[in-house]
């Protein structure tokens, strides 16, 4: 029954494939194999910060009645918000401490929490979890980075930083969108979208820098909808 569920959650998410890291993606063949490395022991990074992080991603999800890897993957999908259960978020606060202690460090050092998927989604998460001028400085740099590089993260982490979904600032670049750095960043994401051929990505990102994005969302807001 387990697999079954993880095999469906996958199925919805992408269509039976889930980029895991630039190494993995997950099909209905390798699901288990996939499972099997996210439960079993870990390769911890030899910085002390970043292994630190790694160890309480894992802790956020330890202990469920759900195994580590299904509770993960229902978590990426319905978003952290919706499907973390209460009695993990202290472990997410926790998480989010270090994130705010040594953002720094962690912005400098980004390349390292891409390696792993569940650390990449979950630390993404603790930035928007840990307040809006340590997710921007995360995403000004990250973003500033992809635009020299576009191997320096994946595609899907510069979606999540115009747009952390399921965090207290999903639509915090639409909301301020007149910041000369939120702009800039937007502007950046705008023209690799449209390089890429990522026509939504692209039209989200003129509406944001039109303005219209943060009227709808203050009219939703006004409304009790959001």
């Amino acid at each position: 029954m387990k697999n079954e569920i993880t095999l469906v959650l996958a199925l919805a998410l992408n269509a039976v494939v889930l980029p895991l890291s630039s190494q993995e993606v997950i099909t209905a063949e390798n699901i288990d194999e996939i499972r099997l490395g996210y439960e079993g022991e870990w390769q911890y990074p030899d910085n002390p910060v970043s292994s630190n992080v790694y160890s309480r991603v894992r802790n956020v999800y330890a202990g469920h009645w759900m195994s580590l890897f299904d509770y993960f993957i229902t978590v990426r999908g319905g978003g952290m918000c919706n499907d973390l259960d209460d009695q993990d978020f202290p472990k997410l606060y926790e998480l989010c401490e270090v994130v705010s202690n040594h953002c720094a460090e962690i912005v400098v050092d980004w390349r390292t929490y891409e390696t792993n998927e569940m650390v990449r989604f979950t630390t993404l998460n603790a930035f928007g979890y840990a307040g809006y001028d340590y997710m921007t400085n995360l995403a000004v740099n990250v973003i500033g980075q992809y635009a020299s590089n576009t191997n320096y993260c994946s595609w899907d982490t510069v979606k999540f930083l115009r747009n952390p979904r399921g965090t207290p600032l999903e639509w915090y670049m639409s909301r301020n969108y007149d910041v000369p750095c939120i702009s800039n960043a937007l502007l950046t994401i705008k023209a690799k979208a449209e390089g890429m051929g990522d026509s939504n990505t692209c039209h989200s990102c003129e509406r944001d820098l039109s303005g219209e994005t943060k009227t709808w969302y203050l009219e939703m807001k006004a409304a009790g909808m959001l």
